[in-house]
């Protein structure tokens, strides 16, 4: 694996378990000594222990999107906020999915929510992983958090809008003409 990462400036993890713990932090700081950017999406702990070693991982990520009951739970936080403030102690860009609800995040000390997006959704299977790309996607066009995080719910949104996971998940011109039908709130987000 890691001649595949030597030839990347960004590797995004996903799968974290305690089992896979030891790999995982060995794989991040390999790609830190190596020059690249790190993103991780966890996914659900089938023990719900929830060990906070996890934040040994998570000081080598640049980029981590749990969605709310994740976050909630390995920071054992009493709510989404108080999760983000303590993911952003470890983590550049944190953001929490929050589904129907939206999501949240930080970059350099700015912290935004951004609503859901309403579609006329089918198949949420994926929206997930749409929401990663979005949102990795607009941390390495280095966009201000309420962009990068109203790519990543249009993304995640768009998604769900035909079955079978990613198969909706849009090109740049499609997310173009989204914004663009959404008027002149979303003009200003650069996606090229």
């Amino acid at each position: 694996p890691s001649e595949h990462i030597k030839k990347g400036r960004h590797i995004h993890i996903l799968g974290y378990s305690q089992k896979t713990h030891g790999g995982f932090v060995a794989l991040v700081k390999k790609a830190k000594d190596l020059g690249l950017t790190v993103s991780c999406d966890v996914g659900w702990d089938p023990t719900e222990k929830w060990d906070i070693s996890i934040f040994d991982m998570l000081s080598f990520v640049d980029v981590f999107t749990p969605n709310q009951v994740e976050a909630l739970s390995y920071t054992r936080a009493q709510n989404p906020e108080e999760a983000l403030e303590v993911l952003s102690k470890y983590v550049s860009m944190p953001a929490i999915k929050m589904g129907r609800l939206g999501s949240m995040g930080k970059r350099n000390g700015v912290a935004a929510y951004m609503p859901s997006f309403k579609v006329n959704s089918v198949d949420t299977t994926g929206a997930g992983d749409s929401f990663n790309a979005g949102f990795i996607y607009s941390f390495l066009r280095e966009l201000p958090i309420d962009q990068a995080l109203s790519v990543a719910n249009a993304c995640g949104a768009l998604s769900t809008t035909a079955y079978g996971g990613n198969t909706a998940f849009p090109t740049l011109k499609q997310l173009k003409t989204f914004f663009y039908e959404l008027g002149e709130k979303y003009q200003d987000i650069s996606l090229e």
